[in-house]
């Protein structure tokens, strides 16, 4: 349980209390680990890195000796999945507040703020509604082969906007508004509270 003391107040300590080992800086400043070589490494056994930092370079953290999570010159780079409570990704303050009932995730900036769903040529870009009965119960699908618009509820397609701007509910449009049914007929009300033609 011997301590090795430096400093000239003993500010820096070094020990092993018989279960674990210590590198204990008790004084007021700074803990400085210096290289001028390539990178310090934390490993297990010399063999399974843990940590890596590079000097001018990465800083890099690893989860059973394969890298998650990475420093750049930009940001940050992650390998794998990212699990939190919730994320606001902020280019400058709105002066806006997220509702309670949909801030897990927040986009914000003081200007134009969007999101983009980057899909190949001939995919499928979309937006899932779930619950724990169906993965898709209500979507936003975009296809990018057809460049159509689809709306879906309880787990099918319901509207569809083509690429000339036709609407169909319940088909594929053939007009500029299409609507149609499997049942026996269709209803429809076109209500009009102004003095114009509808």
């Amino acid at each position: 349980n011997a301590k090795a003391l430096f400093g000239t107040g003993s500010d820096l300590e070094i020990y092993h209390n018989g279960t674990n080992s210590f590198i204990a800086d008790v004084g007021t400043g700074v803990l400085d680990i210096q290289t001028n070589g390539t990178e310090i490494q934390m490993t297990k056994g010399g063999a399974e890195l843990m940590a890596k930092l590079v000097p001018d370079g990465a800083v890099t953290l690893y989860y059973d000796n394969a890298a998650k999570l990475a420093t750049t010159s930009t940001g940050i780079d992650v390998t794998g999945t990212v699990t939190a409570d919730g994320a606001t990704i902020s280019s400058g303050s709105s002066g806006a507040t997220a509702s309670g009932n949909a801030d897990e995730l927040i986009l914000e900036g003081s200007g134009n703020t969007g999101l983009s769903i980057l899909s190949g040529a001939t995919s499928l870009g979309n937006l899932f509604f779930a619950d724990s009965g169906d993965a898709a119960d209500g979507y936003i699908q975009y296809d990018q082969n057809g460049r159509s618009m689809r709306l879906g509820t309880a787990g099918g397609e319901k509207v569809r906007i083509d690429s000339s701007g036709n609407v169909g509910i319940g088909l594929t449009p053939s007009y500029p508004l299409h609507v149609g049914t499997s049942g026996a007929g269709i209803k429809g009300f076109f209500t009009n509270t102004q003095d114009a033609d509808l």
